[in-house]
């Protein structure tokens, strides 16, 4: 694969193949350094921002990985790439205790393709999250814990 990359230096989507191959081998390094160009078609970008988001969730850095995600422009309706990135940001909010948020991208995903990969099954767990965040909060109000 680095052959062939080192062959045509400009072919985005090897640079794409090559940082996924490094990533899964946990070498996020690596795969962050190949994410280091600027691909000029949309559809390369998204996919660079789903793979450069990945690595650095890998890495830990979740609020830069939401950011790599939120710089890109989805279309609406979202199409097949622009799923996996609302699917992607989803995973994220949700890590981060960001319910809300999480089920206004699952939602987005839904409209288009209501069984794309775990989307209900993640969908349900966020609106069962935010019920039980509702749910502690007016029990701390009744009770009068604020």
């Amino acid at each position: 694969m680095q052959s062939s990359l080192k062959d045509n230096p400009e072919d985005d989507s090897k640079r794409l193949q090559l940082a996924r191959l490094l990533r899964e081998n946990d070498k996020i390094s690596e795969a962050l350094e190949t994410l280091r160009f600027q691909p000029t078609e949309l559809r390369a970008k998204k996919r660079r921002a789903i793979e450069l988001s990945l690595c650095l969730t890998k890495k830990g850095e979740l609020s830069t990985a939401i950011d790599v995600l939120n710089a890109i422009p989805v279309s609406d309706p979202p199409e097949d790439l622009d799923c996996e990135l609302l699917y992607a940001l989803a995973r994220l909010y949700a890590r981060m205790g960001q319910p809300l948020l999480s089920i206004a991208c699952l939602k987005n995903i839904r409209r288009v393709l209501p069984e794309y990969r775990e989307a209900s099954t993640l969908l349900r767990q966020e609106y069962a999250h935010l019920l039980r965040l509702q749910t502690g909060l007016a029990a701390r109000t009744i009770i009068g814990g604020f």
